[in-house]
């Protein structure tokens, strides 16, 4: 019963959370999402094709889900045995496989540690290189909605930036990470400020 909670509105919560503290140590990137954001409902309801014009915003969603991936591993029963790195493994074994090892690789990524959303440019194209992406788990199970989920959390940041103005309650936080049940920041609090109604604080 609590699945469908877990990989789906769960994770979208957890992942916007760290979308919104990145980009608030990052005003800059806000300035642009906002500047998006408004763009796009300036021209009346969205559909599909507008969804283009959040080319920042997917960036950013990318870009958090390479530090602070979904799935950063999976557990997986081998149907064969084999040999790795001198050990053999028997088929029938439950093994865990570090899908997100990439992310932080140099050789994919320079600089691993800096947040960079210009990493996704056609550009630069770090993410496609084989085996350096993976937020949502790898192989034929890879994660279904993997598809949806860099357009999901951009249109939900473009609708809270279109409406609200966010700020850190201590501009001096420093990110610590829960790892159970899923991936979320800890005693994460923001003051929320309605771009046209009064404020309020929140724990994300």
């Amino acid at each position: 019963m609590l699945a469908p909670y877990m990989v789906g509105l769960d994770t979208t919560a957890s992942t916007c959370s760290f979308m919104i503290y990145n980009v608030l140590k990052r005003p800059r990137i806000m300035e642009r999402m906002t500047a998006e954001a408004d763009a796009l409902f300036e021209q009346g309801p969205v559909r599909g094709e507008a969804l283009k014009g959040l080319d920042v915003s997917r960036r950013v969603a990318m870009e958090t889900l390479r530090l602070h991936p979904v799935s950063p591993a999976v557990l997986r029963t081998t149907a064969n045995s084999f040999e790795f790195a001198g050990h053999r493994v028997s088929a029938g074994t439950q093994v865990m496989i570090g899908t997100a090892v990439g992310h932080t690789l140099e050789e994919y990524f320079p600089d691993p540690e800096r947040f960079d959303i210009d990493r996704y440019t056609p550009t630069r194209g770090e993410h496609r290189q084989r085996g350096a992406y993976a937020p949502f788990g790898a192989g034929n199970h890879r994660c279904l909605g993997s598809g949806l989920v860099p357009v999901q959390l951009g249109l939900t940041m473009a609708t809270l930036l279109r409406e609200l103005h966010l700020e850190p309650l201590a501009p001096d936080f420093e990110l610590r990470v829960r790892s159970f049940p899923t991936m979320q920041p800890v005693d994460f609090k923001i003051r929320v400020v309605g771009r046209r109604t009064h404020d309020v604080a929140i724990t994300a």
